[in-house]
């Protein structure tokens, strides 16, 4: 199921580049990235692909837990979950839509002040992060394209997980 998710997404980007190609910059357009794939100003920034969310996963205790759990769903299915205590979890854009900066190669990371992690899920965007003795982060992200462009802009996330209230 990922590589069809892979597929989807590399076909998507694909016509958002071609329909930024095609399209002529609008007068007074700017936009992040100063110029566009043809030179001029406005329209798209450049032909990259980029994520559709940039998220930085941080806690108020100042490491980010341990047994972090991440889930997200979106249009093309539910994505497989990140845990990061498990780097066998750590996926890359040939597996799955969620990418965090870890290596897969090392032992889990246990001192980590910010987990940042790029979701390549263009679309609405399901996001649910539980760790133990946290209160769950859920949240509905929603994508942004340039003004003058079909083309997405990758959207910064910021994620502070809050410790449970003892009763």
């Amino acid at each position: 199921m990922a590589w069809r998710s892979g597929v989807w997404l590399l076909a998507v980007l694909v016509g958002m580049v071609a329909a930024c190609r095609d399209q002529a910059p609008g007068p007074g357009a700017g936009g992040a990235g100063g110029g566009t794939a043809s030179g001029g100003m406005g329209g798209c920034p450049d032909d990259k692909p980029r994520a559709a969310f940039e998220l930085a996963i941080s806690a108020e205790t100042g490491t980010v837990p341990n047994d972090l759990r991440m889930e997200v769903e979106w249009s093309a299915g539910v994505e497989p979950a990140f845990l990061l205590d498990d780097p066998s979890t750590y996926a890359s854009l040939d597996r799955a839509n969620v990418i965090c900066d870890v290596d897969p190669e090392k032992p889990a990371p246990t001192d980590l002040s910010v987990l940042r992690c790029d979701l390549w899920t263009p679309g609405v965007t399901k996001l649910t992060i539980t760790a133990a003795g946290y209160i769950t982060h859920e949240e509905t992200l929603k994508p942004q394209q340039f003004d003058d462009c079909a083309q997405l802009a990758t959207k910064t996330v910021d994620v502070s997980l809050a410790r449970e209230m003892l009763r």
